[in-house]
């Protein structure tokens, strides 16, 4: 994935920020425990991304980089895809945006 894929015209409004929170919200439905960002940034921070030290990082990786995940998923719409996410059984503790 890249955000490559946000592409939009200059002096138009992107759709990034849904793009990221949907994106998120189908790994988290596929499995994965978390999702590095890379760098920094402030609307990463707003949308609930947190940073981590290299330290943390690494006994991340090392204690989930094995576990076995879904890499493929049926089609799904974004509405539905938000709708799963906001559900109240969806709401588990763990999974975050580093």
């Amino acid at each position: 994935y890249t955000s490559m894929t946000g592409f939009r015209l200059q002096d138009t409004q992107g759709a990034g920020e849904v793009q990221l929170v949907l994106t998120a919200a189908l790994l988290k439905k596929m499995g994965y425990a978390w999702w590095d960002l890379g760098m920094t940034m402030k609307y990463k921070g707003k949308l609930g991304a947190r940073v981590v030290s290299r330290g943390e990082f690494v006994e991340r990786l090392k204690g989930d980089r094995d576990t076995r995940v879904n890499f493929a998923h049926e089609r799904i719409g974004g509405g539905e895809l938000m709708a799963w996410l906001l559900s109240p059984k969806t709401a588990e503790p763990g999974w975050e945006l580093c």
